[in-house]
């Protein structure tokens, strides 16, 4: 974890990945975004690409709404 306060794009990285998967570590999607951006501001394709996937993989969906209303 020290490496990633050090700036170091790939440990930010690998940090957030721990946090959005839950491995090793409590999961918390609030923290996963928050290393995949500081990585991803500081030009690490990798993390650009992972915080993308994770924020869509958040968007509520119309197909979703309409599974929730068939079972409201």
């Amino acid at each position: 974890m020290s490496a990633a306060y050090k700036q170091e794009t790939d440990a930010q990285n690998n940090l957030a990945v721990l946090y959005a998967t839950g491995k090793g570590i409590k999961k918390n999607i609030f923290r996963a975004i928050m290393w995949f951006a500081t990585a991803a501001k500081l030009n690490n394709t990798v993390a650009k690409e992972n915080l993308t996937r994770l924020q869509t993989s958040l968007v509520v969906k119309p197909t979703d709404l309409k599974l929730s209303k068939k079972y409201d």
